[in-house]
C-alpha cells in the first residue's frame, strides 16, 4: 500500500477498493469482502463528507426524502441540496478509489 492509494491483497491479487467493489458487483467476491467495503464506505462518509453533505446524502439515499423535502426540512434552497448530494457523491467516489485509511 502506498501513501496515496489504498490497496488490499484479495486472493493473491492487489485490488483498490473501487476494483473490489466492481468484483463484488459482479458477484466474484465473498460476503467478507462486502463487509470490508461497508466499513470503508462508513469511514468515507464519516471522514470525507462535510456535515451538511453527510446529512443531505443520508436523508436522500437512506431515508428516501426528495431533494425538495430535504430543502424544506433543513430550510435551504433545493439547488443547494442538489449541490451537496452531487459533491458528496464525488467525494465518496474519490475516497473509494484512493481509500479511506482508518478502516
Amino acid at each position: 500500500m502506498n501513501k496515496y492509494r489504498m490497496e488490499m491483497l484479495v486472493n493473491n491479487e492487489i485490488l483498490t477498493p473501487l476494483e473490489l467493489f466492481k468484483k463484488v458487483k459482479r458477484r466474484e467476491e465473498s460476503s467478507e469482502h462486502i463487509k470490508i467495503l461497508k466499513k470503508m464506505m462508513a469511514c468515507a462518509i464519516k471522514e470525507e463528507l462535510s456535515p451538511r453533505q453527510r446529512q443531505c446524502i443520508l436523508l436522500y439515499y437512506v431515508h428516501g426524502y426528495s431533494q425538495r423535502e430535504i430543502a424544506q426540512r433543513l430550510r435551504i434552497n433545493p439547488s443547494v441540496v442538489s449541490r451537496h448530494v452531487t459533491r458528496g457523491l464525488k467525494r465518496l467516489q474519490r475516497a473509494l478509489k484512493y481509500g479511506c485509511f482508518s478502516v
